[in-house]
């Protein structure tokens, strides 16, 4: 069954971007921003090219993604069609990007401002000119993750849904981040479904494809209270500030 998740965007459009580029380009204190959103998008998740092992102690699948605008709980009168000028993505947000665009002549041809006006639906996600035909989610409003296999829980039930494999790691560990430590770490499940009877001294992971990072999190009342939602008792989680933390 598809799961559905949902997440809001906003941008600092800039309303001067004339008064940049018609100056000699060195003050960036000259423009002026205001704050634009939220655009709403729905993510909706769906299991593609599912198989279980003989034994059923775990599952192959690969995650369908699709983005959907929903225009009822965005701001009124935004549209994903909307065009807004932004400090290009290449100056100080992705590094290394640059090196990447020197090998597309339509970015070079493009690239005489550090602002850029487009689509927001291609800006994050379709793809624009200015970034070699790149997206800020760098996928398009539908993609497919790569192969993974899941624990089913069948063995054991505390394991349920836990990330066994995921593209090419091995043993438990990623060769993406230029890391020995935790960066690297294969573990827990996509967030969407954990073991039962979880409780709030257990630590929970959830790892997220886009990221290519497992993600720790733990409950404390009195950074995040837990509380009763339509009579369900819930327990909330966050995600702890080392997550990101260099090993």
């Amino acid at each position: 069954m598809p799961i559905l998740l949902r997440f809001r965007m906003f941008f600092f459009n800039i309303t001067n971007p004339e008064a940049f580029d018609n100056s000699d380009r060195s003050d960036v204190s000259v423009l002026r921003y205001e704050e634009v959103g939220p655009y709403v998008y729905d993510e909706i998740r769906e299991k593609v090219d599912v198989s279980f092992a003989p034994d059923g102690n775990n599952v192959t699948f690969k995650q369908k993604k699709t983005y959907v605008f929903n225009k009822e709980l965005s701001k009124p009168g935004l549209s994903p069609t909307d065009k807004l000028s932004l400090v290009h993505l290449a100056y100080g947000l992705m590094p290394g990007l640059l090196q990447l665009l020197q090998g597309s002549k339509a970015a070079e041809k493009n690239m005489h401002s550090i602002i850029f006006k487009e689509e927001v639906q291609k800006i994050a996600f379709d793809g624009y000119v200015m970034l070699a035909g790149q997206s800020l989610f760098g996928h398009r409003t539908e993609n497919i993750d790569k192969e993974a296999v899941i624990d089913t829980g069948k063995a054991d039930i505390d394991q349920l849904s836990q990330f066994l494999q995921y593209d090419e790691s091995a043993n438990g560990r990623m060769n993406v981040w230029n890391d020995t430590g935790d960066c690297n770490l294969l573990k827990g499940t996509d967030g969407t479904n954990f073991k039962p009877d979880i409780k709030e001294s257990d630590e929970i992971w959830a790892f997220e494809p886009m990221l290519c990072k497992s993600v720790r999190f733990v409950h404390d009342d009195r950074v995040l209270a837990s509380k009763s939602s339509q009579g369900i008792d819930t327990v909330r989680f966050y995600a702890t500030d080392d997550n990101f933390a260099h090993n």
